[in-house]
């Protein structure tokens, strides 16, 4: 008589090997998932950083810039810097994966380095 499937050992053997090979894999998923968030992060402080000193740039020219104090602070909503073209579409904040209001303020603190680099830091 010919038997077509498999036999219960069989199946626990692979259900083992399977319990495996999850368990050397679970820790390498879990740490790339850690670094993409890292590195998802960064990119979107990047993102806002270069929108902060572009906007800078357009707004003020050399004479100015020479002028700026150590620091300065301003506020800037989202939506404004949508609007003139220095962010594009939907800002989505990585932490929460939610779209950031066009009404959130990002408070611009620009540092003047001892080069006469004007520098931006921002904060929600």
């Amino acid at each position: 008589m010919n038997k077509k499937g498999f036999t219960l050992v069989e199946l626990l053997a692979i259900l083992v090997v399977l319990g495996i090979i999850i368990t050397v894999a679970m820790p390498a998923l879990v740490e790339s998932n850690r670094v993409a968030k890292i590195n998802e992060q960064k990119d979107f402080d990047e993102m806002i950083s270069t929108a902060c000193e572009t906007y800078i740039s357009a707004i003020t020219n050399e004479t100015e810039k020479q002028n700026f104090e150590e620091t300065k602070e301003l506020s800037k909503t989202v939506g404004e810097f949508i609007n003139n073209g220095y962010l594009k579409g939907n800002v989505v904040n990585p932490k929460t994966s939610k779209k950031i209001s066009d009404e959130t303020y990002i408070n611009i603190i620009i540092i003047k380095n001892e080069n006469g680099e004007i520098k931006c830091k921002y904060g929600e």
